[in-house]
């Protein structure tokens, strides 16, 4: 699973937008995988690099109950920021609650097979404290 995490700025808080976000090294999140009764059956914690790109292998030899679509069964979502000034979580992509993951027909090479490679977000956390959005109101006097 590969994703990138960036720090939303606060002019495009409370949307989607990350035009002009910065990359977070160090950032924190967790990969939840799911079996057809909702029971967790993988978790795995990855950390962003100076970039802010996640890369983590996703080992379903530890899975249970037979083959399973990384696609459908698992999410990733923010854990923790390393930077108190970008330290609050946003929805954007679903990091809050479970970015999807989607195949990107990509496979790398791995120690024992071929893995294949799945994406999620871009996710963001933001500034816990943005000033107040002001709009310009124009007056007309008569």
């Amino acid at each position: 699973m590969e994703g990138l995490v960036s720090c939303q700025g606060c002019g495009s808080v409370g949307t989607w937008d990350l035009s002009g976000a910065r990359p977070l090294p160090g950032a924190r999140l967790v990969v939840t995988c799911r079996d057809h009764r909702g029971r967790v059956v993988l978790y795995r914690a990855a950390k962003a690099d100076k970039n802010g790109y996640v890369f983590a292998e996703l080992f379903t030899t530890t899975m249970r109950g037979g083959y399973f679509d990384p696609a459908e069964a698992c999410g990733a979502r923010l854990l923790e920021s390393p930077d108190q000034r970008c330290s609050a979580a946003t929805d954007v992509n679903g990091g809050l609650q479970g970015a999807p993951l989607r195949f990107q027909n990509t496979t790398v090479p791995g120690q024992y097979a071929d893995i294949d490679v799945y994406a999620a977000g871009p996710l963001a956390f933001r500034p816990p404290h943005c000033p107040p959005k002001t709009s310009t109101q124009s007056q007309s006097s008569d």
